[in-house]
């Protein structure tokens, strides 16, 4: 990073217009961004098109606190923070996915945990089923249509 990146902003743009301005030594440490400002140093604007804002703000708050508690090299700051975050996050499918595609690749192996976490704590299927229709919007009507379909599917495999 160079002294002139903490004086630089990019804009991120979440799927629903809302806007965020990141400093660029903060966010040079995604490698998406990276990537991203290489090949295109005069842009300034990074579209974060497969999240809401209020998701994306959610991100940048965990990413900046990563970046400036990390600098400062306190280790145990960041494992109590990480354990608070993944305490108070309740939609840790949407978080994974803007991270995913920043390509913050520690924050998906924390984000993942949890979501191993979280699953591992379960105890029945319908309890899974529950937990990955809220996240991803099935409904039981749906569920049943797919059912149907890969029973339909399995059928016409074995002729």
């Amino acid at each position: 990073m160079s002294s002139s990146d903490s004086n630089k902003k990019i804009t991120l743009v979440a799927l629903d217009g809302e806007s965020f301005q990141l400093d660029v030594a903060v966010a040079k440490t995604s490698e998406a961004i990276l990537s991203f400002l290489d090949e295109n140093r005069s842009c300034n604007e990074f579209p974060v098109k497969v999240v809401t804002g209020q998701i994306l703000a959610k991100v940048i708050e965990y990413w900046k606190n990563h970046v400036e508690a990390g600098a400062e090299g306190d280790e145990e700051e960041l494992k109590r923070y990480d354990a608070e975050f993944v305490k108070n996050e309740g939609q840790f499918m949407e978080v994974l996915k803007a991270a995913t595609y920043l390509g913050l690749s520690d924050f998906v192996s924390l984000i993942g945990q949890a979501i191993g976490a979280t699953i591992d704590g379960m105890k029945s299927r319908e309890e899974l089923c529950e937990y990955f229709r809220t996240v991803h919007g099935i409904n039981l009507e749906e569920d049943e249509e797919i059912q149907e379909v890969d029973a339909l599917a399995s059928d016409l495999s074995m002729l």
